[in-house]
């Protein structure tokens, strides 16, 4: 807002807009950035927000769906955290092992009939820990 915007931007007139990062360091070697005595201060606070999202969002979930209760009367989705050996069902009470879990997911797809893609088919195997 304290700049004025052709001089300062070369990217406003132009079709192609270049990264975050390339715009705050063309805005930086700006020559009436002078007169802002802070402007250092907010390019450190902006690396150092940008590396603090960045941990936010790539972080892996501590728990993550693994299938549903292998006992046909309950059929509740069971969620595991990473590494987990065993699961109890939390409605019905009882315990399964993470990997049968897992693969009765897996025998529940094939069972569909659904027709997966190569890419979907890849996504069900990770899930499943294969």
């Amino acid at each position: 807002c304290r700049l004025y915007a052709p001089p300062a931007m070369p990217w406003a007139t132009s079709i192609a807009v270049p990264s975050i990062v390339d715009m705050l360091k063309a805005c930086w070697s700006c020559q009436r950035l002078n007169r802002l005595p802070d402007i250092g201060l907010i390019w450190h606070d902006w690396e150092r927000l940008a590396r603090k999202t960045l941990g936010i969002i790539d972080v892996p979930p501590s728990k993550h769906g693994i299938g549903r209760c292998l006992n046909p009367l309950c059929g509740v989705e069971l969620s595991a955290e990473v590494g987990a050996v065993s699961v109890d069902c939390p409605v019905c009470g009882n315990a399964y092992r993470v990997v049968d879990v897992r693969l009765g997911f897996l025998r529940e797809c094939i069972e569909s009939g659904r027709a997966f893609t190569a890419g979907e088919c890849a996504e069900l195997l990770r899930e499943c820990g294969f």
